[in-house]
């Protein structure tokens, strides 16, 4: 059983391995197998903006939001042929921050804890300058909670154009 969704990389192989959220143009799925593996059950939910968005490119620091129903992906393009990807990722137990450039990639599950935590991809320098859980969401230290069928989380980020080497 195969679920495609938005873009060749997003896809679930195996539904019997567990719950899963897959975001599919302007929705977001959460993909629960039953107990056999033979049957699953879908839920949509209605995102607030398109998924991704291409920026131009940054000439001074700039503040890029990222959320789980809403935008979940942001490229910028810079001097190397691969652009700078900022991404956040549903994961069934919170979100998770994907940084990708031509030379460095950064994937780490979102917490409060974690503003100011900044890296370096090539050209770029992001930092977390933000984790903004919506009401019925909160991160009780180890993981996040919800009353929902997803944790709700927006994370801002500024993203400082580097000299070139």
């Amino acid at each position: 059983m195969q679920v495609l969704a938005a873009k060749p990389y997003e896809f679930v192989l195996d539904l019997r391995s567990g719950p899963r959220f897959v975001r599919h143009g302007e929705n977001l799925l959460r993909i629960d197998p039953d107990d056999s593996g033979d049957r699953v059950r879908v839920r949509q939910f209605g995102a607030v903006c398109p998924h991704e968005r291409t920026l131009p490119a940054f000439q001074a620091p700039t503040y890029v939001w990222l959320g789980t129903f809403g935008r979940t992906y942001v490229s910028v393009p810079g001097r190397a042929t691969i652009p700078l990807s900022l991404a956040l990722r549903v994961d069934i137990d919170g979100p998770r921050l994907d940084l990708g450039s031509a030379d460095a990639s950064f994937s780490y599950p979102v917490r409060p804890d974690q503003i100011g935590l900044a890296f370096t991809l090539r050209e770029h320098l992001v930092e977390i300058v933000d984790v903004v859980p919506a009401p019925g969401t909160r991160h009780d230290g180890q993981r996040w909670q919800t009353y929902g069928a997803v944790p709700v989380v927006n994370v801002q980020l500024a993203v400082t154009p580097l000299s070139a080497p």
